[in-house]
């Protein structure tokens, strides 16, 4: 029976995502809210999504979950590095960390791949473990989802997982489709669209249902 006390948690917990709230650090496309609210009270903590869209973006709906308290450095070169660039290139540190424009953004790249190379802080190890368990966690719940669900698998609409360094991408569709994010266009019908958005929505009840029910 559904604990009324977790029916209460939930209205709250889906008024603090309202995307009217100013404090909301993350801004919320009205179709995936719900989505987030089920993650968070489930025990995963997310940190950017999109409901998707046809002429931008990703052309399914997704989340990306991470861990909490991430480390401000993660490896031991990487402040040197980054004050290293930041000075051949007339710039403040901050402007290439959290990058203001294009030419910002290419020099955080070069960055990366080369403090990237250097050893991994202890506190950054502890914390990808952290997104090591909630993969897994999350992987299980999904296969717990379609071993219930009474239809035939769909590569275009199933929902997926993608493991990045210092995130968790949930989403539907196929992991070529994320490139549309970085200038390639991938071609969708709306009915294809309206699809991916229906099993992500079928999902969250799922998730739903989980959360006030155990």
């Amino acid at each position: 029976m559904c604990d009324d006390l977790k029916g209460k948690l939930w209205d709250k917990k889906v008024k603090e995502f309202d995307k009217k709230n100013k404090n909301l650090l993350q801004y919320l496309d009205e179709g995936i809210r719900e989505t987030v609210v089920a993650l968070n009270l489930l025990g995963f903590p997310t940190i950017q999504s999109c409901e998707a869209h046809l002429d931008h973006g990703s052309p399914g709906p997704w989340v990306m979950i991470a861990a909490k308290n991430e480390p401000a450095v993660h490896f031991k070169k990487e402040k040197e590095v980054f004050k290293r660039i930041a000075k051949e290139n007339n710039l403040k540190v901050k402007d290439i960390v959290r990058p203001i424009d294009d030419r910002a953004f290419e020099l955080w790249k070069v960055a990366s791949l080369e403090y990237q190379k250097s050893e991994r802080m202890p506190l950054y190890k502890k914390w990808e473990e952290k997104n090591d368990v909630l993969y897994k966690k999350l992987w299980d719940i999904c296969k717990e989802f379609y071993s219930s669900h009474n239809k035939k698998l769909d590569k275009n609409t199933t929902l997926n997982l993608m493991r990045g360094m210092n995130f968790i991408r949930f989403f539907n569709g196929k992991k070529d489709d994320i490139l549309q994010e970085k200038g390639k266009v991938v071609k969708l019908k709306k009915s294809d669209l309206k699809k991916r958005q229906e099993e992500m929505r079928l999902f969250t009840n799922f998730l739903k249902n989980k959360y006030l029910n155990s």
